[in-house]
Order: C-alpha cells, then structure tokens, then sequence
C-alpha cells in the first residue's frame, strides 16, 4: 500500500511541474510591463529600471523561472502591492471563513444525498426530482427561473398539492 502512494506522489510531480510553467508563463508574458505599471504614468526611465531590479525582472525567464519557483517551494508567495503585506499573510486570513463554507457546503451536499436514510418512510416517487423527500428538514423541491423553492416535510410550509398530499401522509393520513 505504501509503495502505491509513493508511485501516485512520484506520477504527480511532472504534472505539478507542467502546471507551475504555465502559470509562470502566463504571469510573464502577459503584455506590458509590471514595472511600468507599478511606478505609475509620471516615473522616470531610472525609477522603472529600479523596480524591475528590484522584481527581478531584469533577469533572464529561465533565472526568474528558478527564483519565482524556489520561492513557490519555499512557501515565499512574496508582498501583495495593493495591500503592502504578505501574501501568506492574506491567504491564512481568508482561509477559515473558506474551509468553513467548503465544508458546510459538504454536510448539505451529503445531507441532500442521504436524505432518504435520515428521513425514515418517504412516499412512493412519482417523479425522479423527488428524490430528496427523506430529508426531514428543508429540501430543494424545484430549480427554476423563479428561483428555489422550499419546504419542510410533513409541515408542508409551501402550499402546493404535492405539499398537502405529503403531509397527509406523514400524518397518517389517505
């Protein structure tokens, strides 16, 4: 099992490689210069040769390639110019409220899935969008234009027929 994992990490390092290179690619030979951009409309030809000294931008691709990747490796993403902090920085702030949202997304994801084993006796379907009348709590009965519409069964919150018969059934009902 061990040397599985060891041959699937080893497949995947050419595909990281390729997938930096590109990304590198695209970041440097985008057209303009960042320099130019970063110094504004009203600096001098030695102030832009100042900051793409001070880029690295000055330096061959393959030389740039090898600093922008060492970094990469490193965990060096570098200073953010907008927000005049470090990158690394930004990302660990926004990283909680991301992986929090992911993972709430996950539980309603599972939860619409397995609805029928939460929700015990579900009726008989009539139409394949009805899969999720198991899940007890609230369930996306129909995408539209008009937008989601929801309701809770056997409370029937939404008026319709389907609703109504629903919570008949829960109740006992015929």
């Amino acid at each position: 099992m061990g040397t599985f994992f060891a041959r699937r990490l080893l497949s995947t390092l050419p595909v990281l490689l390729i997938v930096a290179v590109l990304v590198f690619l695209m970041l440097r030979l985008t057209p303009g210069d960042p320099a130019a951009v970063l110094a504004g409309d009203a600096a001098s030809t030695e102030q832009i040769a100042q900051i793409r000294a001070g880029l690295g931008l000055d330096r061959s691709i393959p030389e740039q390639f090898a600093i922008w990747f060492g970094r990469l490796v490193t965990g060096d993403l570098g200073q953010s110019f907008y927000y005049k902090t470090a990158v690394t920085d930004l990302i660990g702030q926004r990283l909680e409220p991301t992986v929090s949202l992911a993972a709430l997304t996950i539980v309603i994801a599972v939860l619409m899935v397995n609805g029928e084993r939460l929700g015990g006796e579900t009726p008989q379907r009539s139409h394949p969008r009805d899969s999720l009348d198991g899940l007890g709590l609230g369930q996306v009965q129909d995408l539209s234009p008009q937008g989601l519409r929801f309701h809770v069964a056997p409370l029937a919150a939404v008026p319709e027929r389907k609703a109504i018969e629903r919570l008949r059934f829960h109740l006992g009902g015929a």
